[in-house]
């Protein structure tokens, strides 16, 4: 499963595997609307500045979901297009730290 929320609190004891991708919000907001654009040739901007992102926002700050992750992944880094290895910009995280 993937999404934004997907490790809130009432889903997280169903994976094996958490994985955070950690991204600024400006990418994470381009990237939203280039492919809600691409996908419906609707510009969707407005709606993912007055509702995703502050959406996204209260639950980062609410749940922690990069606290709840096995991984945390380097969303700035990997591109599908150029055939990244996910695991070159990946981190293990550690329970003891």
């Amino acid at each position: 499963m993937d999404g934004i929320f997907a490790l809130n609190s009432d889903l997280e004891s169903y994976y094996n595997y958490k994985i955070w991708v950690e991204c600024p919000p400006r990418i994470g907001h381009k990237r939203g609307v280039a492919r809600d654009a691409k996908l419906s040739g609707v510009d969707s901007s407005d709606r993912w500045l007055n509702y995703w992102m502050p959406k996204e926002e209260e639950y980062i700050k609410s749940e922690k979901p990069q606290k709840k992750a096995d991984y945390i992944v380097d969303g700035t880094i990997f591109r599908r297009d150029k055939g990244s290895c996910i695991r070159s910009f990946c981190r293990k995280v550690s329970r003891y730290t």
